[in-house]
């Protein structure tokens, strides 16, 4: 699928017209701030598969940069690894109704700043299983286990 592919261009590598990021924090349900995961930015708001860019890890105060390219409108997630795969257990996600991303949009050649995404620990059951003998990966009601 070439339409997600995102090809680098000189334009793109010129650092004399000014940094184009996000700047924010990560903060638990608490307010207090969390070290050492990422934020992903996507275009679309499924935010599925590969990002398009990567955060380094947050510091001891949970402030990220991630850098980005352009104009846009990104869809940002927070996770405690990179790599993808099903959420661990007590990994910090998105505290936004089902995980769902946090819409940004950035200015070319400027910081977009102030930027607070709130987490939590995601927890699934252990030892929970359907009916068929599959782990349960998420919280269900018991009407939807068949």
């Amino acid at each position: 699928m070439l339409s997600s592919v995102f090809m680098f261009t000189p334009e793109m590598i010129q650092r004399s017209k000014g940094i184009t990021a996000i700047e924010g924090g990560v903060l638990d349900l608490d307010g207090k701030p969390v070290e050492g995961v990422v934020v992903f930015a996507y275009l679309s708001p499924e935010a599925m598969g590969r990002p398009l860019f990567v955060s380094d890890r947050t510091d001891k105060k949970g402030e990220f940069l991630l850098r980005v390219h352009g104009s846009e409108t990104f869809y940002l997630k927070v996770r405690g690894v990179i790599g993808g795969g099903a959420p661990e257990n007590g990994e910090y996600m998105n505290v936004t109704e089902d995980f769902q991303p946090v819409q940004v949009k950035s200015v070319i050649n400027s910081k977009t700043k102030g930027v607070v995404l709130k987490v939590k620990k995601f927890l699934r059951p252990e030892g929970v299983m359907e009916p068929t003998g599959k782990a349960i990966r998420a919280w269900k009601k018991i009407e939807d286990i068949k």
